[in-house]
């Protein structure tokens, strides 16, 4: 047997291993990566197999995404990524953009290819050729929206979208990265008058799933704009006018526990659980615990204690033991209970009570920079010189513990602020 032979058997095995255990796994990012190496192998029947397993794991999804692999800036990967968006393979790598200057539909699979990649100064550079030939160019636009969102750069990315609206109005991608680019410009104003004017259109609403994401999106940047203007009664309308027409989903009522929160309105909120607990049963235990914390704050801390009991009697949390253990040092020490108030004049700013597991409430100075933290362990600290869209990125995270965890632990200078009331 010669060289080549060899070569050929070996190039076999090892097609013949990365073969072996593919139905084994449900893991997307695996099987991509069995693609990857069928790819290199040049093991094109076994890799046409693989990717229409790969398609076949996402059925229940509008299109197919490659994950991101280590490989991702090498020939192979710009192969990879193509025959993944074309389903054959090309007869060479991606062109060069001189030999396909006149292809309109090669230039855009460039640019999406490119996108995929994260390349995003090549994929607007790409795109600006195609609009240069075709202004109207609706996918170049939308490129480019993608990638000046992935820069940040959301005054281009809004042009963009603006753009792609006066040529056709009903596109939703263009209209929600619209009402997107102008949350991130804190363009407050301007986007409560486009939500308005689409939330009073004659259009029907709709009944699939595209439609009902639309009106969820509406909802938030509605709510969010009307609390970024201190608007927290008419945010609140609006969630009740959400729920009216959505009673069976979460992110209404979720909402509006939060608005609640913020002006202190505790005793409306309670109600508000037992809903989302009747819609949710298997998260029954985490409602009691929240409506334990609710009750702290109202100084019910036996009732409080009785809630935690039920809760941890369908499933054992750490988070509840905490809240249980709190309940029960304010009962046994009136003093103590004092400081649950977040009213507390011990505070050094204003502060607005936060739905968290571990965070009692924040408190935020824009002219100093700023922010307070009052954690549920009754422990305060100060962190400094903390941008505004950071504050506002806090308080309107869907996970308050997370977002400081990620992005304000470690990254501020910050000070353990002593009080006569903190222990």
């Amino acid at each position: 047997m010669n060289s080549e032979e060899n070569s050929e058997q070996e190039r076999l095995h090892k097609i013949k291993n990365e073969m072996r255990d593919l139905k084994n796994t449900t893991d997307l990012d695996y099987i991509f990566r069995k693609l990857y190496k069928l790819l290199g192998l040049n093991g094109k029947v076994e890799a046409e197999y693989v990717r229409n397993f790969y398609i076949k794991k996402r059925k229940n999804q509008m299109h197919y995404f490659a994950p991101h692999t280590p490989y991702i800036n090498d020939e192979l990967g710009w192969e990879t990524r193509y025959f993944m968006d074309t389903g054959k393979f090309s007869k060479s790598t991606l062109k060069p953009i001189n030999e396909i200057i006149d292809d309109i539909p090669e230039l855009l699979l460039n640019a999406k290819t490119m996108l995929g990649l994260g390349k995003w100064r090549t994929v607007i550079d790409i795109s600006n050729i195609i609009l240069d030939k075709e202004p109207q160019n609706i996918p170049a636009l939308l490129l480019k929206i993608e990638s000046y969102n992935r820069l940040k750069e959301f005054n281009d990315g809004l042009n963009c979208t603006k753009i792609i609206l006066s040529i056709d109005e009903t596109n939703k991608f263009a209209f929600n990265m619209q009402n997107f680019f102008l949350s991130k410009l804190n363009r407050t104003e301007e986007l409560l008058a486009i939500i308005n004017k689409n939330n009073s259109s004659d259009k029907e609403k709709g009944n699939t799933m595209s439609d009902y994401l639309q009106e969820l999106r509406n909802f938030f940047h509605h709510t969010a704009s009307l609390e970024k203007l201190n608007r927290i009664e008419d945010a609140i309308s609006v969630c009740d006018k959400y729920i009216i027409n959505n009673p069976d989903v979460e992110d209404g009522y979720n909402k509006k526990i939060k608005l609640l929160e913020q002006l202190g309105r505790y005793e409306e909120i309670l109600p508000i659980y037992e809903i989302l607990s009747k819609l949710t049963p298997r998260a029954r235990y985490y409602h009691l615990k929240c409506q334990a914390e609710i009750l702290i704050k109202l100084k019910n801390f036996q009732k409080a204690i009785l809630l935690c009991n039920e809760s941890l009697n369908i499933k054992f949390k750490e988070y509840t033991i905490e809240t249980r253990a709190r309940a029960q040092r304010y009962l046994d020490n009136p003093e103590l209970s004092k400081q649950c108030n977040i009213e507390n004049p011990k505070l050094l700013l204003k502060h607005r009570s936060v739905s968290s597991s571990n965070i009692e409430s924040i408190g935020y100075d824009e002219d100093t920079e700023r922010l307070e933290i009052l954690f549920k362990t009754n422990k305060n600290y100060m962190y400094f010189e903390v941008p505004r869209n950071i504050y506002e990125e806090l308080i309107g995270s869907s996970s308050v513990g997370s977002y400081f965890h990620s992005n304000i632990l470690g990254k501020f200078r910050y000070e353990k602020i002593e009080t006569n009331t903190m222990k």
